[in-house]
């Protein structure tokens, strides 16, 4: 026997579908709040000791930015697709403080403690300034992005006089619903500003301990994010295999190259 509805069921509103409309409406409301940092700002100077805050429980995995076929330079952040906790980081210091404090730092460490299978996995991003959503396409200013290692640990450095604004990004990369908790330390760092006879003023002299910088190719592969650097050194060719996202480049210093340079000089 054929059953008649009402018409306010049979037409274009159905009060059970409207219900359940509204309940999956509040459930996903809840699950963005749920991993909202708490509290979500803090400011760190040279006499507030140490920051902490928490953030989760997490449920929703993002595996960005190089998860799902992406091979993006920085992690990809929203409130659907891709969660992310961000919280904003004030880093204040007094006038003169990094003149006198040359190697100090912003320590920012992320633990948590595992509640599935052993396998939750949790990455750590830091970018200067107030940082919204993230499409993919912004590299990380610091990071610490390892496969599932307990902590992460990335440090800031070098450090402005002044007041100075940071954007610490979470991204639940393989979360089984753990609350994660995040430490940020000043580190004044230790001895005196510069270590003498190391890094003299005459780069190009031999046999002088000191450190040299290459920067990658402009708009080349291994410009756009860090990642492991030395993975092979040749004592007979003296070149370095060094690993970025992806690919795999051969460094030649200059001082063998044909003709040579000086050591200050860039690689190829």
């Amino acid at each position: 026997m054929k059953k008649d509805h009402p018409a306010s069921e049979s037409a274009f509103f159905n009060p059970r579908i409207f219900t359940a409309f509204m309940l999956c409406s509040f459930g996903g409301w809840m699950a963005m709040l749920s991993f909202a940092s708490t509290p979500s700002s803090g400011t760190l100077t040279t006499v507030s000791g140490p920051v902490t805050y928490t953030a989760g429980p997490f449920v929703q995995p993002n595996p960005s930015p190089l998860g799902l076929g992406q091979l993006d330079t920085g992690p990809r952040c929203n409130s659907s697709t891709f969660p992310c906790d961000s919280f904003d980081l004030t880093v204040t210091l007094p006038a003169g403080y990094t003149g006198t404090n040359c190697n100090a730092a912003v320590k920012v460490t992320l633990s948590w403690v595992d509640t599935g299978t052993g396998q939750s996995d949790y990455d750590l991003y830091i970018y200067e300034g107030v940082v919204g959503n993230l499409g993919g396409n912004t590299p990380a200013d610091f990071q610490s992005a390892t496969s599932g290692y307990r902590p992460e640990i990335a440090t800031v450095a070098p450090l402005k006089d002044g007041t100075t604004h940071y954007t610490i990004k979470i991204v639940p990369f393989q979360p089984t619903g753990e609350t994660v908790n995040v430490k940020i330390e000043l580190l004044p760092g230790s001895g005196g500003c510069g270590t003498p006879g190391f890094g003299g003023a005459d780069k190009t002299k031999a046999n002088s301990p000191r450190y040299i910088t290459f920067n990658a190719p402009p708009g080349s592969s291994a410009e756009v994010s860090n990642g492991e650097f030395n993975i092979g050194f040749n004592p007979f060719t003296h070149r370095i295999m060094v690993m970025n996202a992806g690919p795999v480049w051969r460094l030649t210093p200059p001082e063998i190259l044909t003709p040579s340079k000086p050591e200050c000089c860039e690689a190829l």
